[in-house]
């Protein structure tokens, strides 16, 4: 095909070639019309007989207009569909960063690859349910943002190619899709929701071992080695991986897809089952008031107690207090004798000074000297605007050690601007609370993990909440584990308020339009978020280890 950088499409001028396959060509673009960039892929059109193109220009509309209502955190969007001198193109969200295939070459950490796949099998189980098939998941088409946020993008594009056929084949007889990470079911023709969760399954298994389960240099050999050869076992090549992790593998990457979960819910289930979830045993009922926009619950304020002092230390204050006393009563019982003393002066009604001659008997004199004096506030002014300037990080963490406290220091000392943000470490990085604390302002990321971070270092069972609404993640927030619920504090330490559970919240962030439907929720510890390297680079998304919980 031609290169048509220059050209424009409608609304849509081509800036540069991003990429190409055997079956279509992808462009940077920017629409002039909402003056955005997009990504256009135009499918080659010499790669149908000439007989099918009108079939297959139908079944394109229909693909694209089932898919441009998809509307999850981890599929990239499709906004428009149309057609060049016979060539089919798509309109999608222009995702910069590359995609996970850029990145393969050596295992990784499972838990890494956890964290990366769980998103993307989500966003499958979404498209699912919606009763859209992928066909072709692989790491060339699971996009890596800038942010480490992985998104899917091709679903449906295999069914574009099948036709009357039962297998998606090109005008050549060329079988379409990638050999390596195509189910056994889909060499004859039967594609299903097992058919991605195998295909997803391939998938994770190259990232952790760093190489695919069956490899051969024509696909005829592939599918003879699928159908005769047992799955190498992951353990073999990367030693600690957990028995349940390797489970997972052997049950999503099953010859038979009658063997496989039951749905990529069920596999995504088995993923989050890999790490413990939050200790919410909660008993205490939630009416329906929280989640769904009608007043908020009654906010309440919990503090915990400061350090405990040793019992050692309280002994030795009682021994100089009762040491003191006897002294105190010793002394009274002896008799009074008059102290030299300056004379006290005093100022009578006429407005003189008289002298003051009361005499201090030595006893009055002791009991002064032992009366002890205040001790000063440590934490006086922790609260105050310009309390950075007073406080290092270190001493001012114990100061803060209720939720009022921690809102009222953030909201006096701590200022948000994303803009300053992306400028000084770039779009959505998590910064340490360290780097917060001295910089004095921050995204609202940076915020709640400042804000947690005091309340965790307190003894409080806090944590960093990420709610996705598209790309990547749409609210974050300071959650905190009581004994009535989950206590949820906003960016700038307001309370939201008091749910029952973590599903609680996302339905009301749900209801009032700060989170999809489908999107993702996800917990960390602000200790957890430090600073990865000494040149101040700040950890991306998927770099965090976070905790991904479904609602």
């Amino acid at each position: 095909m031609t290169d048509l950088s220059g050209q424009s499409l409608g609304r849509y001028h081509l800036l540069e070639r991003l990429g190409e396959g055997g079956m279509a060509v992808v462009y940077k673009a920017y629409d002039t019309l909402l003056e955005r960039q997009v990504a256009v892929k135009i499918i080659r059109r010499e790669a149908f007989p000439p007989e099918t193109l009108p079939e297959v220009l139908a079944r394109f509309e229909r693909e694209a207009k089932a898919l441009a209502r998809l509307a999850h955190a981890n599929i990239v969007r499709v906004y428009d569909f149309g057609e060049h001198e016979g060539s089919p193109f798509l309109v999608m969200e222009y995702i910069p960063g590359g995609t996970l295939k850029q990145k393969l070459g050596q295992p990784i950490p499972w838990q890494r690859a956890i964290h990366l796949l769980l998103p993307v099998a989500r966003g499958v189980a979404y498209a699912h349910r919606h009763g859209i098939l992928h066909r072709d998941i692989k790491p060339a088409n699971i996009l890596v943002t800038a942010e480490g946020e992985p998104l899917l993008t091709d679903f449906g594009i295999a069914k574009v190619f099948e036709g009357e056929q039962s297998v998606a084949l090109t005008a050549t007889g060329m079988f379409v899709g990638t050999p390596e990470y195509t189910a056994p079911e889909q060499w004859t023709g039967h594609t299903s929701p097992q058919s991605d969760i195998y295909a997803l399954g391939i998938v994770l298994y190259e990232l952790i071992v760093g190489r695919k389960p069956y490899e051969a240099d024509t696909p005829a050999a592939i599918l003879l080695k699928q159908t005769s050869e047992p799955l190498p076992r992951p353990g073999a090549f990367v030693g600690g991986l957990p028995e349940a992790l390797e489970m997972i593998l052997v049950k999503a990457l099953a010859r038979d897809p009658a063997d496989r979960y039951k749905d990529m819910n069920a596999m995504a289930d088995a993923m989050q089952a890999l790490f413990p979830p939050l200790p919410l045993n909660l008993a205490v009922p939630q009416t329906e008031a929280g989640a769904s926009g009608a007043p908020l619950p009654e906010t309440k304020v919990y503090t915990t107690s400061g350090p405990k002092v040793s019992r050692l230390v309280w002994v030795a204050i009682g021994v100089v207090f009762v040491s003191l006393v006897g002294t105190f009563y010793l002394l009274a019982g002896r008799p009074s004798r008059p102290l030299p003393s300056a004379p006290q002066a005093a100022i009578t009604e006429a407005g003189t000074v008289e002298a003051d001659r009361t005499p201090v008997t030595q006893t009055e004199s002791l009991a002064a000297a032992i009366v002890p004096s205040e001790t000063p506030d440590v934490c006086a002014g922790a609260t105050d605007p310009g309390a950075r300037e007073m406080f290092t990080l270190e001493q001012i963490t114990p100061c803060l050690d209720s939720v009022s406290k921690v809102s009222a220091f953030m909201a006096n000392n701590i200022r948000m601007d994303g803009a300053w943000d992306a400028e000084n470490c770039g779009e959505l990085c998590y910064s340490p609370a360290w780097l917060v604390y001295q910089n004095g302002v921050d995204d609202l990321h940076g915020l709640v993990t400042l804000e947690c971070y005091f309340l965790e270092k307190n003894g409080f069972d806090a944590y960093h909440l990420g709610l996705s609404i598209e790309s990547p993640v749409g609210t974050n927030l300071c959650g905190v584990v009581t004994e009535d619920g989950v206590l949820v504090l906003e960016p700038d330490g307001k309370t939201v308020g008091s749910f029952a559970s973590l599903a609680e919240v996302a339905r009301f962030y749900i209801n009032h339009g700060m989170m999809v439907n489908g999107g993702q929720l996800r917990t960390i510890r602000a200790s957890e978020i430090t600073q990865l390297t000494t040149n101040r680079s700040t950890p991306s998304l998927s770099e965090l280890p976070w905790v991904f919980h479904p609602y």
